[in-house]
């Protein structure tokens, strides 16, 4: 991942963006997990640590991490509580112990990274036995590119995204989708909980806002039958006890 995500791709940085996807994480996680003031926390992929913060007020203790460092040092001047660290880290290699933490989130980073077995890798070694992770992963299997909108731009060669972007005044930052078949191969170490279709019949309850207005439409559409195609999933996945 490069070290400038934030500057190239400045809408990262919308705090009510951020703080409705951080509103969506923690209510799917305590819906999992019931209570989490005594749980440990790590976010990786924190930018501005906005989703971090607000998380903060949940967790015993809460650790953001990011390649990105007017990021991580907007977050460190930003933000300042007891429970609450920045780092300026990879993901794909971390400083932290073994088993190290309760819950990991790791929203939509893994595309972005260099070598996404070492990023997997490195967050099943810090989680707990018995420890989560909430993953929010874009498909490579649909229509519009996630960052920008326009279809199939993640289809084409690098350069080629590149220059259409620019031809609508905007930058494209590189990402490396994989489809449901690659993700659950990425993640085969863990035990996967898909929380999609919860999350997509019953979007109130877990606080996605913006599928409500599609909330009719949702519940009459055999999501089961079209999985393979939707953008997004969020998964928890639990790393096994033994």
């Amino acid at each position: 991942m490069k070290k400038n995500y934030s500057q190239l791709v400045p809408k990262i940085l919308n705090k009510q963006h951020r703080l409705r996807i951080a509103a969506q994480i923690i209510s799917v996680l305590q819906a999992y997990l019931g209570e989490t003031q005594k749980l440990s926390c790590l976010d990786v992929g924190c930018s501005n640590g906005v989703i971090t913060n607000h998380l903060a007020k949940y967790f015993n203790m809460l650790t953001g991490i990011d390649v990105d460092s007017m990021a991580i040092k907007d977050a460190k001047s930003s933000f300042k509580t007891k429970n609450l660290s920045f780092f300026e880290m990879s993901g794909e290699k971390m400083s932290f112990k073994d088993n190290t933490f309760d819950v990991v989130i790791c929203n939509q980073t893994y595309e972005f990274v260099d070598n996404q077995n070492d990023l997997v890798s490195e967050i099943f070694r810090v989680l707990k036995p018995g420890g989560i992770c909430f993953l929010g992963a874009r498909n490579k299997l649909t229509f519009f590119e996630s960052q920008l909108g326009i279809p199939l731009l993640h289809f084409l060669p690098t350069k080629a995204s590149s220059l259409i972007a620019s031809l609508f005044g905007k930058i494209y930052y590189p990402a490396k989708y994989l489809t449901l078949d690659g993700l659950k191969k990425l993640f085969k170490e863990f035990i996967i909980y898909d929380m999609t279709i919860p999350i997509l019949k019953n979007p109130k309850k877990y606080n996605y806002i913006s599928l409500m207005k599609y909330h009719l439409f949702i519940r009459f559409l055999p999501v089961e039958l079209i999985y393979i195609l939707l953008p997004n999933y969020i998964w928890i996945l639990e790393k096994p006890q033994n």
